[in-house]
């Protein structure tokens, strides 16, 4: 093969590659999103609740770890979800100038050690769920709040089919009044009105970077709110989000 061949075969597979690459535009928000494999946190004669409560904790402390260097937000739901956000960059470009692939590399290897790592301390031989990392965009403040919303409904009724022992099947989730699916986690031993806002609804958690904590501070703190978005008040989720 000559010379000029190879460059011209070189240039067409460059341009291949280069063209399988997306990247996200600096003035649109985005999420990468987190999601690990369900069937390693359902209630069985295997998993106590115990077990399920550490899970919860271990991934908790994964995500602030994260949050404290990565993202302005990050919302999580026990151990099925998470999702690290981030708003359109005004100023400069978004991480790796927005590349999909080197982003989801990126949290893909953080989740994963950090998990690694946590679980071996708190739960010895159990063993890591499948991550499945992606990028979700948005072109508006509006648009990524509902999504969040959405998010947080799609987890009470998940988390409701878990802590019912899967007696609450998809039928029961639409058919049925949230009175009526609450009658039937109490009648599983399970009382939702007791449970906290955190274990219902996961937890929206945003950084505070030393400027914007009390002057002198050089602390980062972790600002967290745990309830179901109202979109009547979208308002102020997004002072909360963007502010």
């Amino acid at each position: 093969m000559s010379w000029s061949s190879i460059k011209r075969l070189t240039n067409e597979m460059t341009n291949i590659e280069e063209s399988s690459t997306k990247t996200i535009p600096n003035e649109t928000h985005y999420i990468v999103k987190v999601s690990l494999e369900e069937k390693s946190i359902s209630f069985s004669e295997t998993i106590e609740k115990k077990t399920y409560t550490s899970q919860f904790t271990n991934l908790r402390d994964v995500v602030v770890e994260i949050l404290k260097t990565d993202g302005v937000l990050a919302i999580y739901h026990n151990q099925t979800t998470v999702l690290l956000f981030f708003p359109a960059a005004e100023q400069l470009s978004h991480q790796y100038s927005g590349n999909h692939h080197k982003i989801v590399s990126k949290y893909s290897n953080l989740f994963a050690t950090r998990l690694v790592s946590q679980n071996s301390k708190l739960i010895p031989q159990q063993p890591i769920p499948q991550l499945t990392v992606s990028i979700i965009e948005f072109a508006s403040k509006i648009q990524s709040i509902t999504y969040l919303g959405w998010t947080i409904f799609k987890h009470i009724k998940n988390h409701m089919k878990i802590l019912s022992g899967n007696t609450i099947n998809d039928s029961l989730l639409n058919f049925r009044t949230d009175k009526e699916l609450c009658d039937i986690l109490l009648e599983n031993g399970v009382d939702w009105k007791k449970l906290s806002p955190e274990e219902k609804y996961g937890s929206i958690c945003k950084v505070c970077r030393p400027n914007k904590v009390s002057k002198g501070s050089t602390e980062t703190k972790i600002e967290v709110l745990s309830e179901m978005i109202d979109a009547r008040e979208n308002k102020k989720y997004i002072n909360f989000i963007f502010s």
